[in-house]
Order: C-alpha cells, then sequence, then structure tokens
C-alpha cells in the first residue's frame, strides 16, 4: 500500500491522505487486503491529520480536557457493528446518517456489491 498526501482546504497544515495498493516492488496491485494494521495506519494518518489541522487547534483542544470527535466518531462505528448494524446494508442507512449529522461527516454511497458482506468474504469481490 502507498500513501500520498497532498494539501487540504482547511488550513496549511490539513492534508488529504490518498492510498494506492501497490505489491512489495511497489507495482500498482487492484486488489489487496485490508489487514488490521493497515486499517490501523490509515486510522493513525487520518487522527494525525486532524490533530495538525488549523495549525494545531484540536490537539490544544483535548490538552485542555475537550474530546477527540475523530475518536469518538471510530469508536462509535466499531460499537454499531458490535450491535450488528451493518453499514453495506441498505436498512441501517437511516443510523448512518444520523452517526454522520452527529460527527459532522459526509456519508458517502456504498456499492450495491458491498451489500451482501455479511455473507461473502471480501476476496469474493472484484
Amino acid at each position: 500500500m502507498r500513501i500520498e498526501i497532498t494539501s487540504g482546504k482547511y488550513g496549511e497544515n490539513d492534508k488529504i491522505i490518498l492510498f494506492t495498493s501497490t505489491n512489495k516492488n511497489n507495482e500498482f496491485r487492484e486488489k489487496e487486503p485490508i489487514t488490521i494494521f493497515k486499517l490501523g495506519l490509515l486510522v493513525n494518518q487520518l487522527a494525525y491529520n486532524e490533530l495538525q489541522m488549523k495549525k494545531g487547534y484540536k490537539k490544544r483542544l483535548i490538552k485542555r480536557g475537550d474530546y477527540f470527535f475523530f475518536e469518538e466518531a471510530i469508536k462509535e462505528a466499531i460499537e454499531m457493528a458490535k450491535k450488528d448494524i451493518n453499514w453495506a446494508e441498505s436498512q441501517n442507512l437511516e443510523k448512518i446518517k444520523d452517526w454522520g449529522e452527529r460527527w459532522s461527516v459526509d456519508i458517502e454511497n456504498i456499492e450495491a456489491r458491498l451489500k451482501r458482506t455479511f455473507q461473502k468474504s471480501l476476496v469474493d469481490f472484484e
């Protein structure tokens, strides 16, 4: 996996994180398994970026004792999974919209092919 960074729109320290699937020779791969490590790496980079934005404003808020909304939003997404709320199932769309509104996160469309993730492993998707 290759991670690239470009400038974001919320100040000089805001970055947009782009990732490309590559093999060990840094050649493009169409499919790459998502491991816990890779997911952790992406979450780490997103959180790090969030704390750098606006010249570290959010980092200062945390030092003051405020909560880190990014951390809380990710925790809630995990809690939703524990409660059998699968984001890839259309019947949960309202719950996902509520999550997005609560955390000021724009939700994105989920491809129809992912609607059955409970039944199939990720390697079955093309």
